[in-house]
């Protein structure tokens, strides 16, 4: 992961809000989105939703604020960009289609 930190910075600081930067994160949630979005890029093994909710479930470990939220925030954006065809609804689900109207 160490070798690929120079791929995984940039992709995290141009997602967080604006006026924060990578260097300004506690160092626990700045391992946390790293390990997450590296999990995101290279474990095409692990679905995306998995690793969303490991990396949140994480940081719920070691914060009781919104650092969970963030962490959520950001590896669903990347993922959204980096592997969006495996968080697409299946065919006949996208938002506003029950259950029902998808078996038609």
């Amino acid at each position: 992961m160490v070798a690929e930190q120079r791929r995984i910075d940039p992709l995290i600081n141009e997602r967080l809000a604006e006026g924060w930067h990578l260097t300004r994160i506690d160092s626990i949630l700045r391992a946390i989105l790293r390990a997450g979005t590296f999990e995101i890029l290279r474990r095409a093994d692990v679905p995306p939703r998995v690793s969303i909710n490991e990396y949140v479930d994480l940081a719920h470990a070691f914060f009781e604020g919104e650092e969970p939220k963030v962490v959520n925030g950001l590896l669903d954006r990347v993922a959204k960009e980096v592997r969006p065809e495996e968080l697409a609804p299946p065919p006949g689900r996208g938002p506003g289609v029950t259950a029902e109207q998808g078996q038609g």
